[in-house]
């Protein structure tokens, strides 16, 4: 990686600040492919489970639909893996954002944040739900369709926390970037500019003398 480093001894206190002059596109690639495996994995595993306690709180409801004497283990079960998906997407994010640090704009912030506030709170309550449709079917009562909304809470939930973890990973390549001049990098020294091409109509070169 190339880089352009500059000394400054201003007060006997040296200042040495590197500014990288670009990322090799093999670099830029094989970040991007990092980036791409965490995100699918991550996405997977979590949308497995969130999946999974969906499905189960749909068979709750039909079992509620179709016998008299539900089992509420159904309900326990769908509320379990809910709270495990929930657990493992904050931890995954946390870890993430204490590791790598991304600077998000005020909008990325904002929506990241909303995007996990509204997950937790639809999680929570279907949770609730869920052991509460157990509680029910433990006292031999039929749920009345609180099996279904929990369901549907628990997709709204899990689409949510994977949103916020994709803002989150997708701001940390760019990132990574190099800062331009206008960007808050430091500027250069004099000397170090370009030549920058004379203006049109005017010829360089060596001056010409007419000979007697």
């Amino acid at each position: 990686m190339k880089a352009n480093i500059y000394i400054n001894d201003h007060e006997g206190l040296p200042n040495i600040s590197c500014v990288y002059n670009y990322i090799p596109q093999a670099q830029r690639r094989t970040m991007g492919i990092k980036m791409d495996k965490t995100v699918l994995i991550v996405s997977a595993v979590v949308g497995s489970l969130g999946v999974l306690s969906a499905i189960l709180g749909f068979a709750a409801e039909g079992e509620n639909a179709s016998n008299p004497n539900p089992s509420p283990g159904l309900g326990i079960a769908a509320a379990l893996f809910l709270l495990v998906e929930k657990a493992t997407i904050t931890a995954v994010a946390v870890v993430g954002y204490c590791k790598f640090r991304p600077v998000l704009s005020e909008t990325k912030r904002i929506l990241v944040i909303v995007c996990v506030v509204v997950s937790w709170i639809a999680a929570a309550i279907a949770s609730v739900m869920f052991l509460f449709g157990a509680s029910l079917n433990a006292n031999n009562k039929n749920s009345g369709g609180v099996y279904a909304g929990a369901a549907v809470l628990t997709v709204a939930a899990t689409a949510l926390g994977i949103t916020s973890f994709v803002m989150l990973r997708r701001q940390q390549p760019a990132d990574a970037a190099p800062k331009t001049a206008g960007e808050g990098a430091p500027p250069s020294k004099p000397g170090d500019e370009q030549a920058l091409p004379p203006p049109a109509g005017i010829t360089t070169g060596q001056p010409q003398f007419q000979t007697a």
